[in-house]
């Protein structure tokens, strides 16, 4: 009998030892799980392209919405105007980041949107007789509240600039078009 008692301790404990690996491998999937349910995940919204200086600046619009379930951090952004005469750009320009502390809250939005000398006066020729597209295109970088490896996101929207105009000039959101170049992220 007392030869088989060291034995009994033994299988007891070999089969406690793989319940515990068994329960780390769970716990370790369930983490990681939870980071995939649980992160900040961004997306980007057309706004439409508004005008200002009697039709002679155009500055595309956007919105950053956090629709994941933690704040993002570090937002940073950088977005861009421009033309071109058919919908088939593909090349973009890297655009560089500032980095910025911002922090976006789960369901906000955080307004954008580019800068006035987007676009050139032989580009506001072509859009003023509606003939070509307009490109709003960027890049967003963030924290997603579970990794400290930067998420990235790239976007564009396509305006056709025979799409009807606004009072002001501009072309509604309704009119956007997600491009098929320029759209990824990680």
């Amino acid at each position: 009998m007392d030869l088989l008692f060291p034995d009994a301790i033994s299988a007891y404990t070999a089969i406690l030892s793989v319940v515990t690996a068994v329960l780390v491998l769970a716990a370790c999937i369930q983490i990681w799980q939870t980071g995939i349910l649980q992160r900040a995940y961004l997306r980007v919204e057309p706004r439409g392209v508004t005008t200002i200086n009697d039709g002679l600046v155009f500055i595309g619009q956007i919105a950053i919405v956090n629709v994941g379930h933690l704040p993002a951090r570090k937002v940073s952004n950088e977005i861009s105007i421009c033309w071109w005469p058919d919908k088939e750009l593909s090349q973009f320009p890297d655009l560089t980041i500032t980095p910025r502390d911002m922090i976006l809250p789960v369901q906000a939005e955080m307004p954008r949107g580019t800068r006035e000398d987007g676009l050139s006066p032989t580009n506001l020729l072509q859009v003023g007789a509606k003939k070509g597209h307009i490109y709003v295109f960027g890049k967003i970088e963030y924290l997603d509240g579970f990794s400290c490896k930067k998420r990235w996101l790239t976007f564009c929207h396509r305006y056709n600039c025979k799409a009807p105009r606004r009072s002001d000039g501009g072309i509604s959101h309704c009119y956007a078009r997600l491009h098929h170049h320029h759209n990824d992220g990680n």
